[in-house]
């Protein structure tokens, strides 16, 4: 498989199987393997989900709804649902555009999904079966802010930054930004929420923490002096950092 971008997806643990999405490429799949052996366990095509330039660079996300978990992942022009277990498509909600980059963003009893290249973003009320599209799509903007990183939802609303350095809180419900304000520099990562607080950094090598809240406030700027791209990580009430050059943990100091 091949395309001109490559191909950036990350490995789902589940259960015993690791979940691949194969994709973009010629042949767009989603598969699942035995983690002890490799042997396929399901394989399951996704059509016309990809060309030359477009496709869907989405890390599916697993969550629980109704008592049974989904596999959820952002594809062109829609999101879709599956059975983990199986690969079976449980639902689908059209909506989205060509480009996809980000991961689906999962709370409180919805998913938003939002394309790259100024396109389209919806959120969809989990729980259905079949095209949602009429009757569990709760909103849709029909032209989005490039987005490259992932939003995070905390109680009723969104945080998603884009890339060209502006981030934003949004009704989770509505679809209605709350504010706007622009960070500065180009960000790329995906916004982490932690302890009430969000993290997000730029390429110039800034990490902006900001208050959890729909009243905007800056609390911090932190200049790490190495270009980055990639999203602060949290563990065991530590913070992860990784630039282009050096990998650094934030946190207590302990002897």
């Amino acid at each position: 498989m091949t395309h001109v971008f490559g191909q950036a997806t990350t490995p789902v643990l589940y259960k015993n199987l690791v979940i691949v999405h194969r994709g973009p490429g010629v042949k767009t799949h989603l598969v699942a393997l035995n983690r002890q052996t490799g042997a396929t366990v399901w394989d399951t095509p996704e059509f016309a989900k990809n060309s030359n330039l477009y496709g869907s660079w989405s890390t599916p996300v697993i969550v629980r709804v109704g008592g049974r978990d989904e596999l959820i992942v952002t594809m062109p022009r829609e999101i879709k649902g599956y059975d983990p277990t199986t690969g079976k498509e449980l639902w689908k909600c059209g909506g989205l555009g060509t480009e996809i980059y980000t991961m689906p963003t999962i709370g409180n009893g919805l998913v938003v999904g939002i394309s790259g290249h100024q396109g389209p973003a919806m959120a969809v009320k989990l729980g259905g079966r079949g095209d949602l599209t009429e009757s569990n799509r709760l909103w849709l903007t029909a032209k989005n802010q490039q987005r490259v990183g992932s939003g995070v939802i905390v109680g009723d609303h969104l945080y998603v930054s884009n890339a060209t350095g502006i981030a934003q809180c949004i009704d989770a419900r509505t679809g209605k930004v709350v504010w706007a304000k622009r960070l500065g520099g180009t960000l790329w990562g995906t916004m982490l929420a932690a302890g009430g607080r969000l993290y997000v950094g730029n390429k110039e090598g800034d990490v902006f923490v900001l208050a959890a809240s729909p009243e905007y406030k800056l609390l911090a700027r932190n200049r790490m002096g190495e270009h980055m791209k990639a999203a602060v990580a949290p563990s065991d009430g530590q913070l992860f950092v990784r630039t282009y050059k050096t990998i650094y943990c934030i946190g207590k100091r302990t002897r």
